[in-house]
């Protein structure tokens, strides 16, 4: 009994410095990134910092549900052997009308990290930013063609971020997988700057529906947000819904749902990146 009480304080002692060390070294790279999240935010007046230099301008594999997002970083060939993230941190990065007042410029945008290793940061919007329809058109579409991918990479991307902040926006390899629970198709992998989340991350990430809750802003209210009487707004998932014609959401309430029409112009966007730190 006391060999084995031995052993067991013998092994905290070794986690805790091996935790201790892990801390220092998260320290160290940090220092050296010109990343700052103990200020929570990237930079000074929602900008990424410039003294850091780019260690690491790697493609990010989007992970599966369940597997550590450190194993599919491909331009990280040493993964910590202790995967720290502090969920719900928030940051300021990259700049998008959203008080609708054009005359004051662009607002810095707020971040939610919601998942984080030691070279990369994954990033959702704590707001609907805008609100657009998921296709152009009435049809059977993936993500891989619909007119919100291509917004998202183009005209989002350019009107958000300066090419300084462009350079620290990892392009991250899709996979897009079938509805789970209706299996339509979700079509080819892609490689994105800037994405949705699917339906299966939805749900790791924010693991409940009172996490997915989100409200729009008084831009994208006036572009013909959906508002709900309890304030919140609808957003898309990339993930395709009861058939080709429909794709996934968050519903005001929190829980996903399958039956949003391709074209409907009043569901909320909450844009996705990962940054390279």
């Amino acid at each position: 009994i006391f060999a084995d009480i031995y052993d067991n304080i013998k092994k905290t002692a070794e986690y805790q410095k091996e935790s201790a060390e892990y801390l220092k070294y998260i320290h160290r790279q940090m220092s050296g990134s010109g990343v700052d999240f103990t200020a929570g935010n990237l930079g000074s007046q929602g900008r990424m910092a410039t003294g850091g230099q780019d260690k690491d301008t790697g493609t990010v594999n989007a992970p599966i549900t369940g597997q550590k997002v450190y194993e599919t970083i491909t331009a990280d060939n040493n993964p910590p052997a202790i995967n720290i993230v502090k969920l719900d941190e928030k940051m300021t990065f990259g700049a998008y009308e959203q008080d609708n007042n054009t005359t004051n410029g662009k607002e810095a945008i707020e971040w939610l990290v919601i998942e984080k290793t030691k070279s990369h940061a994954l990033l959702i919007s704590k707001y609907c930013l805008d609100c657009r329809p998921y296709h152009d058109t009435d049809e059977d579409i993936t993500w891989e063609n619909c007119s919100l991918r291509a917004w998202l990479n183009n005209s989002f991307l350019n009107t958000a971020f300066s090419d300084e902040e462009q350079n620290k926006i990892a392009v991250t390899k899709l996979n897009n997988p079938d509805n789970p629970e209706y299996g339509t198709a979700g079509g080819n992998s892609t490689s994105d700057k800037v994405f949705l989340l699917s339906v299966d991350e939805a749900k790791q990430y924010l693991a409940n529906a009172s996490s997915r809750l989100a409200i729009t802003t008084n831009y994208a209210k006036e572009q013909g947000a959906g508002v709900i009487d309890n304030g919140n707004c609808p957003w898309w998932l990339r993930s395709p819904g009861t058939d080709q014609g429909n794709a996934s959401t968050v519903y005001d309430d929190g829980n996903v749902y399958y039956d949003s029409a391709v074209s409907d112009p009043t569901i909320g966007v909450r844009p996705a990146i990962w940054v390279n730190l």
